[in-house]
């Protein structure tokens, strides 16, 4: 069984024009494989996903807590979360239950969406 760990990696010597030797700090263990590029939310905090869709916050991008695991969002490689926009120019505000996000998903060798 694989298991990948989540680590804070920092060059050793910056000077090195080929940074060939660095420090790693262990942040989480068994963080899963292939995460989410992380973004940022309206309230500045960093948050990204990983392959078992559970979801880590950070207000540094140095010290991470994990979240937990939203209901609904399949297992998958390479998860993105998208923002849909509040309001379409012309159109108006979306209703209330109107989607938020688009969540995307790759699992053999194809991708999948979930809007929700």
């Amino acid at each position: 069984m694989r298991t990948d760990n989540l680590v804070l990696a920092r060059p050793a010597d910056p000077d090195d024009p080929l940074l060939t030797n660095w420090t790693k700090r262990l942040i989480f263990n068994n963080t899963q494989r292939d995460p989410s590029g992380a973004w940022l939310t309206p309230g500045g905090e960093w948050r990204f996903l990983t392959w078992d869709q559970e979801i880590f916050a950070s207000r540094d991008f140095v010290a991470w807590q994990r979240l937990g695991q939203p209901a609904g969002l399949p297992v998958g490689d390479c998860p993105s979360l998208f923002p849909l926009p509040a309001a379409v120019d012309g159109a108006g505000p979306l209703p209330a239950a109107a989607p938020t996000h688009v969540h995307k998903i790759s699992y053999d060798s194809r991708d999948f969406y979930t809007i929700g």
